[in-house]
């Protein structure tokens, strides 16, 4: 018995149809008829499921099929077919639950009371009950219009590999198209190799973390904090290096590295260029210009860092949507920045906390480290941007959120104009925090490690995301001053 985890943005083409919106609080219940659930669901459906004074009513919008949306983001296809024949144990099987705490329907917030496959549209699609008082954040939420993140849990007797048909029972009988190479295009097959899930029962809808909150997550995961190593210890078990390991996922510890794709690649080879350039000449007196912009323009350039209240504006918006934002106005994060929005501390407690700094020490040759261990999928995808479409369509992205984006991005950009500008209104003496030895000694060296490749594969993404927005290449100057950053994170 596998079990398999599903969250609601996995699906980009899907996300993209519901314009970004999954779900629907409905307040007045007749407006439900005139919702999307209508063409779906029978008036008399919906009439035997008209909420009472202690609940409330969502519409959600669960997956789609394989054959319409492909698989999802972690590997996992659900066919037609098996939408068909299997969206009813959503109600039988299933309820709401909170964060997968989905032991008992003891601790349920409320429950699924229809389930449907929309024959046209090809997608599941759930109305849900919520408990007012076991689901108030929830409720308060909903009413208020903020954002809502969902997640469906699955288990199957066993699932298919797309490319050689190996049914498994458990992650760790894959074949190696799965263990090695999930989500990946395999030539000989000329197809990607993922899993499909021919008979699941669904048996749990649950309100879920904000997609910025399980970047956290996934990351204690890597730590390899105890209690999530026990969790994952536990036989449940889904394909790969996926968003549900860290809910309770053994993945073996021996997979071996992807290669990079060809575009990041390239990329990749010339930031390694620069940091073995820098270590080279990093002693250099010489006159040459370069030298000169690494001597004493680097360590003074580096913009400020963000401050909590502009994070809590960021990490509303969906991880892509921020990364999207922050490459079309050619912005990087800076390394304190980004480890405090990605563990979800505040700058103060990721100032002084051991294992940024022993992180930090780590950055000048954090591409040449990514060259020699190839490419952590699971990292790349959580740092990659999201596009314009599913950016625009970010329910999070308001007005003051944008206002927000754009004060970063003026201060973080490495256009070269705006930089030269930054530059030169720079005191020289920019008080940058200074590094506590033993602290950095007593950090722990696999957070840090995992700390230091994140931030690279985001330095890798954006850069690649600038290309791939303004249609330019990234000049030299700009790549030199990215991995020279790397050098003055801490004075």
């Amino acid at each position: 018995m596998i079990n398999k985890i599903h969250y609601d943005d996995d699906q980009p083409e899907l996300l993209q149809l519901c314009e970004g919106h999954m779900y629907e609080y409905i307040e007045d219940f007749n407006a439900l008829n005139k919702s999307a659930a209508s063409k779906l669901f029978s008036a008399s459906d919906l009439d035997a499921v008209r909420p009472d004074k202690n609940h409330f009513l969502i519409h959600n919008i669960g997956m789609g099929d394989y054959e319409t949306y492909a698989q999802n983001k972690n590997g996992d296809g659900w066919p037609k077919q098996a939408c068909v024949d299997r969206h009813h144990t959503f109600v039988t099987d299933g309820a709401f639950f909170r964060e997968h705490r989905n032991r008992s329907k003891k601790e349920s917030i409320g429950a699924i009371k229809l389930a449907g496959f929309h024959p046209d549209l090809r997608r599941i699609e759930t109305v849900l009950w919520g408990d007012k008082r076991k689901a108030e954040e929830e409720y308060e939420m909903a009413k208020a219009g903020k954002a809502l993140a969902f997640s469906m849990s699955a288990r199957v007797p066993d699932d298919r590999c797309s490319c050689c048909g190996q049914r498994s029972k458990k992650a760790s009988l894959y074949c190696d198209h799965l263990k090695h190479h999930m989500n990946q295009w395999m030539p000989e097959f000329k197809k990607f190799a993922f899993a499909y899930n021919d008979r699941p029962t669904f048996y749990d809808m649950s309100r879920v973390r904000t997609p910025a909150d399980r970047i956290a997550h996934y990351l204690e995961y890597r730590f390899g904090d105890d209690e999530l190593k026990k969790a994952a210890s536990a036989d449940l078990v889904i394909s790969g290096a996926e968003w549900a390991e860290f809910e309770g996922v053994c993945v073996p510890d021996t997979q071996e590295a992807d290669p990079f794709p060809v575009i990041k690649c390239a990329m990749l080879l010339e930031l390694a260029a620069e940091e073995q350039w820098l270590t080279e000449h990093e002693h250099d007196k010489s006159a040459s210009l370069k030298n000169a912009f690494v001597r004493d323009i680097i360590p003074h350039s580096a913009a400020r860092e963000l401050t909590d209240a502009e994070l809590q504006e960021v990490r509303s918006l969906r991880p892509g949507s921020f990364m999207y934002e922050m490459a079309k106005r050619a912005a990087v994060l800076p390394f304190i920045s980004f480890c405090a929005y990605a563990t979800g501390k505040s700058m103060a407690e990721t100032l002084e906390d051991g294992a940024v700094k022993h992180a930090a020490t780590m950055l000048h040759s954090v591409f040449s480290r990514m060259l020699d261990l190839g490419n952590d999928i699971q990292l790349a995808n959580l740092m990659e941007s999201g596009g314009k479409y599913l950016t625009d369509c970010d329910a999070a992205k308001t007005a003051s959120v944008t206002a927000c984006l754009n004060t970063l991005g003026e201060a973080l950009t490495i256009d070269p104009d705006a930089l030269r500008h930054r530059i030169l209104i720079q005191d020289m003496d920019y008080n940058k925090p200074r590094m506590d030895i033993e602290s950095v000694k007593s950090a722990a060296s696999n957070a840090s490690d995992v700390l230091a490749i994140a931030y690279g594969h985001y330095q890798l993404n954006a850069l690649c995301d600038m290309e791939s927005i303004s249609g330019e290449d990234i000049s030299e100057p700009q790549k030199t001053l990215v991995v020279g950053h790397n050098r003055h994170v801490y004075r």
